[in-house]
């Protein structure tokens, strides 16, 4: 894992990106969580990379719903947020609507949009 982890963000070109955080996304390890919370926040990370992210995020996460919800609140509120992105990380969030009043919110003021 943390092989992976090191080669995404020391040596990946931007088209590996995408496919290491899916692969690392299929593993049950305590570090995937915080790097994919990571991918997903970071707007110079790929858009395709930060997309598989959202798309690995899953209710079962709960243990660390607190640190998703946050995540995601964070991409929600950019407004300068890629479309791609924005709309998985909507995709995301729904499954976490009942952990956070604030991520709730957000989701309603995008699609009153």
């Amino acid at each position: 894992i943390e092989k992976q982890i090191q080669e995404y963000r020391y040596e990946a070109t931007d088209g590996a990106k995408p496919r290491i955080v899916e692969e690392l996304s299929w593993t049950e390890d305590e570090r995937v969580l915080p790097f994919l919370l990571e991918v997903l926040a970071d707007v110079d990370e790929p858009e395709l990379a930060r997309i598989e992210a959202a798309r690995a995020l899953t209710p079962d996460m709960d243990a660390m719903s607190e640190d998703i919800c946050d995540v995601l609140l964070t991409v929600l509120q950019r407004a300068d947020e890629d479309g791609e992105v924005l709309r998985h990380a909507i995709e995301a969030a729904e499954a976490f609507l009942g952990d956070s009043d604030d991520l709730l919110a957000a989701i309603a003021a995008l699609q009153s949009a």
